[in-house]
C-alpha cells in the first residue's frame, strides 16, 4: 500500500484530488457519533491534548491562575500538557479526584466529582478545566461521562476527555459524552497502525457551546487550517496510515453495530 501511494503522491496525497483521507475522517465520524467538521486526524492522543492545551491558552480560555481538575490515575501523555502548562505559570494549580477500584459504582464516581467541583466542599477553588480519561488506563474503570460533564459545564469549567483506552473497545458516541473535546489513538483497541489518532472539538469551526454561548476556545495552530486532512497549518500526515486506519474502523464499526 505504501509503495502504491509512492508512485504517484501528486494526485493521490490530500493536497490534489485525493480524497482518501478525508474519506477517513467520514468514516470515524460516523463510527464516533460526530460530524466530520469535528473531527481531525493528528499521529496521536497525546498530540491532540497537547493542541487543546495550545488552543485554550491562544483563545485566552485559559489564563494565569486557571486550576485544572484531573484524576489520579491518568496516564503521563494525558497529564503532560497541563503539567506543561502549569510550568510556563498558566495553569496555577493541578488537582486530582481520588479513582476507586475497577467495581466503582456509578453513584461513588458522581458523587467523588460532585464534591470536588463543589466551592463549599473543595475549598473555594474554581475549575476551568475538567481533564479525565474515558477508561484509566490503570484498571480499566469506564468513567461516567456524561453525567462528569454536567457537572464540569455547570461549574464553568471545559471538559477534556482522554479517549485513548476507549474507542474500538467500547462504543462511543462523541456527542453524548458531553465533552467538549476528545482524543483518540487508533494504535489501541482499533489495531490500527501506530501514528494514527483523532481529535474531536465540538462544534468545530463554530466552537464550543460554552456557558451557552458558541465561543472559539479551542483554537491551536494545527487547526487554522480547518478540519480536513491537509492544510497549510497540519502538514502532510501519512496517508498509507490512515488509509489502513480506516479499515481497522471500518470494521469496528460494523462489530459495534452487530452489538
Amino acid at each position: 500500500m505504501w509503495e502504491n501511494f509512492e508512485q504517484n503522491p501528486v494526485t493521490l496525497y490530500p493536497w490534489s484530488n485525493g480524497q482518501e483521507m478525508d474519506t477517513v475522517r467520514l468514516t470515524a465520524a460516523s463510527m464516533l457519533g460526530c460530524g466530520d467538521n469535528e473531527l481531525a486526524l493528528v499521529p496521536s492522543t497525546t498530540v491532540a491534548l497537547n493542541d487543546i492545551g495550545e488552543g485554550l491558552v491562544t483563545t485566552g480560555f485559559l489564563r494565569p491562575g486557571d486550576s485544572v481538575l484531573t484524576t489520579d490515575s491518568e496516564h503521563g501523555g494525558g497529564l503532560a500538557v497541563w503539567l506543561h502548562w502549569q510550568a510556563a505559570k498558566v495553569v496555577d494549580r493541578i488537582d486530582t479526584v481520588a479513582m476507586p477500584g475497577p467495581d466503582a459504582t456509578l453513584d461513588d464516581l458522581v458523587a467523588r466529582f460532585k464534591a470536588a467541583l463543589d466551592p463549599s466542599t473543595n475549598g473555594g477553588v474554581s475549575y476551568r478545566v475538567v481533564a479525565v480519561s474515558h477508561v484509566l488506563t490503570t484498571t480499566g474503570l469506564r468513567l461516567p461521562l456524561p453525567e462528569i460533564a454536567e457537572l464540569a459545564h455547570a461549574a464553568g469549567a471545559l471538559f477534556v476527555v482522554d479517549g485513548a483506552q476507549a474507542p474500538g473497545g467500547i462504543a462511543v458516541n462523541l456527542t453524548a459524552t458531553g465533552a467538549d473535546a476528545y482524543t483518540v489513538s487508533a494504535h489501541k483497541w482499533l489495531l490500527a497502525p501506530t501514528g494514527s489518532g483523532l481529535l474531536y472539538v465540538r462544534g468545530g469551526a463554530l466552537g464550543t457551546m460554552f456557558d451557552g454561548v458558541t465561543a472559539q476556545v479551542v483554537a491551536p495552530v494545527y487547526l487554522d487550517g480547518g478540519y480536513q486532512a491537509y492544510s497549510q497549518s497540519s502538514g502532510t500526515i501519512p496517508v498509507q496510515v490512515f488509509t489502513c486506519t480506516r479499515t481497522h474502523m471500518d470494521l469496528g464499526h460494523h462489530a459495534f453495530l452487530l452489538l
